[in-house]
């Protein structure tokens, strides 16, 4: 009687023992303490790691709104450009070129030592005038002659050929030096009746042209 009574007790104790650590009544935390402790430092870094990685995306996300702010043109300095209109461009102030005509002259003709070249044309005695500071190479096929309604003439390679042989100085290739001056002829074949109006002079090169007013 008394050893059933005992297996009894020991059935009911192993019982409870088994119930209670299954629901965790008898349940021990087996982690070591300093483990824990490594545990916590670990995630306490992650997040300090996350909030400096947040913090460097927002500072990145600033910089650039304010570098795209800056490199927007401001609509009032835009408005103010369209109000303003485009002065003029003065050729001759820019290259520092400048010229006078001398004289001109209609002849029918021009004789010389290899003939007479009929025309009409246009003789004209032209001065210019080099205020820069370089060398500049006046050509004749950088001059072109105006009438009054408007159309341009080139130079006359016979006319400028007759006057070459009289010796005559002429604008077709010719270096005027800072602060110098030329004074040469150009000639043009044009109609009796048309009116020579002004000279527009290319300089060579790719430098400004400028007007001779007649």
């Amino acid at each position: 009687m008394r050893v059933r009574k005992f297996c009894w007790l020991v059935f009911f104790v192993t019982l409870a023992y088994l119930v209670g650590f299954k629901m965790g009544i008898w349940g021990v935390d087996n982690k070591n303490p300093a483990d824990q402790q490594i545990a916590k430092t670990s995630a306490s870094s992650s997040k300090d790691k996350k909030k400096t990685s947040d913090d460097r995306v927002m500072r990145v996300s600033e910089n650039k709104a304010e570098s795209k702010e800056s490199s927007e043109p401001r609509s009032d300095n835009t408005a103010n450009n369209k109000g303003k209109k485009s002065e003029p461009i003065n050729y001759s102030r820019q290259s520092g070129l400048s010229g006078t005509v001398e004289s001109v002259t209609r002849p029918r003709s021009l004789t010389g030592p290899m003939g007479t070249v009929q025309g009409p044309f246009a003789l004209i005695n032209l001065t210019i005038v080099n205020r820069s500071s370089n060398a500049v190479s006046i050509v004749g096929y950088g001059i072109k002659l105006i009438d009054k309604q408007g159309r341009s003439y080139s130079l006359s390679n016979a006319a400028m050929g007759t006057l070459f042989h009289l010796r005559e100085d002429t604008f077709h290739m010719t270096d005027i030096q800072p602060g110098m001056s030329k004074t040469a002829y150009v000639v043009f074949a044009m109609p009796a009746d048309a009116v020579p109006h002004k000279l527009h002079i290319q300089p060579h090169g790719f430098g400004p042209s400028f007007e001779v007013e007649i």
